[in-house]
């Protein structure tokens, strides 16, 4: 995977990555982990890690959920409690699945 294509996903899935620094981490030490990828309390680089590049859909998923977290960061701040840290991640995994349907459907 290279960041052309990355990005060409993201288009595809409509998963706006507009001034987001998307970074593909090759750490063969991540393989396997589940890990597939980190948004950056800045809200402005997502790390993509092996897992993410299992399949597009995989794919999809770890941009649209990193993605999620960029904006959360942008408007909310990087989570204060353990308890908006679950927000967070709650919001990021339910909307894994709109994009994944929107990308199928354009297919």
């Amino acid at each position: 995977m290279n960041l052309k294509t990355v990005r060409s996903l993201a288009k595809e899935a409509e998963i706006g990555t507009s001034g987001i620094k998307l970074r593909i981490i090759r750490d063969p030490n991540l393989k396997g982990t589940g890990y597939t990828g980190f948004a950056h309390p800045n809200g402005k680089v997502i790390d993509l890690y092996p897992d993410a590049f299992s399949s597009p859909e995989s794919l999809i998923r770890t941009l649209a959920h990193e993605r999620t977290h960029s904006y959360q960061f942008k408007i909310f701040g990087p989570a204060k409690s353990s308890k908006m840290s679950e927000f967070y991640e709650q919001g990021a995994y339910g909307i894994e699945d709109t994009f994944i349907n929107y990308w199928r459907a354009k297919k």
